[in-house]
């Protein structure tokens, strides 16, 4: 879990940056995507290749990873 406090840290100053400009469409959209793209990376991880807990932890650093870097770009 200690990757994903450092990506889930980022994605916070990220999404009240673009906040405090009223740019929120763009956050609850990637943020959508991400929703949806966490959702089979994590069966994968979990049952997929047997990863149990660890895998589920992966997984929302994965998903925190592609939120920062999505809103990086934006």
């Amino acid at each position: 879990m200690i990757p994903s406090l450092y990506a889930y840290s980022l994605f916070q100053c990220l999404s009240r940056f673009l906040q405090t400009q009223s740019v929120v469409v763009p956050i609850v959209m990637i943020y959508g995507f991400t929703a949806m793209l966490h959702v089979p990376v994590c069966w994968v991880l979990v049952f997929g290749l047997s990863m149990g807990s660890r895998g589920a932890a992966v997984a929302n650093g994965v998903s925190n990873w592609v939120n920062v870097v999505l809103l990086g770009v934006v």
